[in-house]
């Protein structure tokens, strides 16, 4: 019992020195602008007061996000939204250590802890989010909870455990829970007793009834806290349904061209001229357009694009299978569970939009959940060495490729910097972002919202519209269709015929795009003017 004691918490402290390390040599970014977004309501960087409502239905719950802001309140300069991001990644996959330790000598736990940390764990921690921080939490719930064997069964300690991690997952994001849980149902089902398969059921249906109630919870906070939240969030569901459209990202219906590039250059959207039955037509034509068999997306290309992207993942995963000693049904269990991964990719991909994370976390689990039930190779034997070396191999291309994309994370971020710092510069203009180029996404876990204030930047429909209004108002602008008019307005970005097009449909004043102004070094910016007749 004592060598177990200290064999966990070894383990522990090896994680810990991981997470050290890895914080220590790289710059972590959000490479996601809802949680900089999130980052900047919660720390004021915004020009408001901290708050804890962040308008998103399905993620970041307020029993998270009011300790947050008192956080920020107390000290503005410390990244607290990092600091509880970075912290329960590390209880989850501290959870993830300790249970290998269960199942393997110390040795070899440390090398697979070491292979998933350095594979996968660093993805999840070069582009923290909260969408990570819940995959990392139901990876960790999902690993505790599959039997080891039919012989033993979960303790009661372990199952609070997993309904406690399920529910720390919903709190951060609701919606990463459901492909992970799908695909883990071979595990849960397939040659296991009656009785495992009851209790672990029952385990999910309880954490299930505390994330719908704790979900019931937050939309009531919202409703009650925020005028017209409903409304707004029901109009904005409506938009991501049809933002989210992979079909629609590549394909332009002719009657709805100004509509659908307001969409997708995510500009500020004007509600008066498209409302919700407009999205429900569009949506419409396009399916009936789709159904015709038009279609530009190339599937060939897309497809080798994604294999080379997750080359490494897949080669992690296809390696432990095939190095790991496994019982035949277990066998069964994970081509099973691999199968129900690839066709969920695919119907996202060609129905919906396949996220980045969806493939990699299934991935990351599969490795895991084979190195919990594999044998151990007789040692010395040609197996046990082929295992290590190959082993070591990712570890050392995962090192090349944390590398990698540390480099591009400091380019980034720096790009960031630079145009918050120059927009820092003109606080009696504001700034409409007209497409991508405002490098939002690129903050880091080390950069402070107070530092880098965005009080007088509009960055477009994908937050709150009634949000985007106030910071209209500040400016003195009433609405969306005044902006031409207003000589404090600038445009950062390249020009978008779509904005010009609406404005000429919507108020009859015909615009154009200025030149890009030379005072400007870190991004294109333009004024509106009106077109000579």
């Amino acid at each position: 019992m004592k060598v177990a004691t200290m064999n966990r918490t070894i383990i522990v402290l090896f994680n810990a020195i991981l997470f050290f390390a890895f914080f220590l040599v790289t710059t972590p970014l959000f490479n996601s602008s809802d949680n900089v977004f999130c980052l900047y309501l919660l720390g004021g960087g915004f020009g408001q007061a901290p708050t804890e409502l962040i308008y998103y239905n399905h993620l970041l719950h307020p029993v998270i996000t009011v300790v947050i802001r008192k956080l920020f309140l107390l000290d503005p300069y410390v990244n607290w939204y990092s600091v509880i991001l970075i912290f329960f990644q590390f209880i989850a996959s501290s959870v993830i250590a300790v249970r290998l330790i269960s199942r393997q000598p110390l040795k070899i736990a440390m090398l697979v802890y070491s292979l998933f940390f350095i594979v996968f764990q660093s993805y999840f921690l070069l582009s923290i989010s909260f969408t990570n921080t819940s995959i990392i939490l139901t990876i960790a719930a999902i690993f505790l909870l599959v039997p080891m064997s039919q012989k033993k069964m979960i303790t009661f300690k372990e199952s609070l455990c997993v309904i406690a991690l399920l529910i720390f997952a919903s709190l951060f994001r609701i919606h990463t829970i459901i492909p992970l849980i799908g695909m883990s149902l071979p595990f849960f089902i397939l040659f296991q007793k009656i009785k495992t398969i009851i209790r672990t059921f029952f385990i999910i249906g309880i954490a299930a009834f505390f994330i719908c109630l704790g979900n019931y919870i937050h939309q009531k906070i919202y409703t009650n806290s925020i005028p017209n939240w409903v409304q707004d969030e029901q109009y904005r569901q409506q938009l991501y349904s049809l933002f989210n459209d992979g079909y629609a990202s590549h394909n332009v219906v002719a009657n709805w061209q100004t509509e659908q590039g307001l969409l997708k250059y995510a500009l500020i959207i004007d509600t008066n001229f498209i409302g919700t039955n407009k999205l429900i037509q569009i949506r419409s034509d396009l399916h009936a357009k789709r159904n015709n068999g038009s279609d530009n997306l190339d599937s060939s290309d897309s497809f080798k694009w994604f294999i080379i992207n997750n080359r490494i993942f897949l080669g992690c995963f296809f390696f432990l299978l095939l190095f790991c000693k496994i019982d035949k049904q277990y066998i069964t269990v994970v081509l099973i569970s691999f199968l129900c991964l690839i066709t969920g990719c695919f119907i996202l991909f060609y129905f919906v939009k396949l996220p980045d994370y969806v493939f990699l976390s299934g991935l990351g689990l599969l490795c895991l959940l084979i190195s919990l039930t594999s044998l151990m190779f007789p040692r010395h034997s040609l197996m046990y060495y082929a295992k290590f070396g190959v082993a070591f191999f990712f570890i050392f291309w995962g090192v090349i490729r944390i590398y990698k994309e540390n480099k591009k994370n400091l380019d980034n971020n720096c790009s960031f910097k630079l145009a918050a710092t120059e927009v820092k510069k003109y606080p009696k203009y504001l700034f409409l972002v007209t497409d991508y180029s405002f490098p939002l996404d690129y903050v880091s876990v080390f950069d402070i919202p107070k530092e880098y204030p965005l009080d007088n930047v509009v960055l477009g429909w994908h937050y709150s519209y009634s949000f985007s209004l106030e910071m209209l108002k500040k400016f003195n602008i009433n609405s969306v269709q005044k902006l031409p008019y207003a000589s404090n307005v600038l445009l950062w970005g390249k020009p978008v015929q779509e904005l010009l097009d609406y404005y000429s449909k919507s108020t009859n004043i015909n615009l154009e795009y200025s030149n890009p102004l030379p005072e400007f070094k870190y991004g294109e910016v333009r004024r509106f003017h009106l077109k000579e007749k």
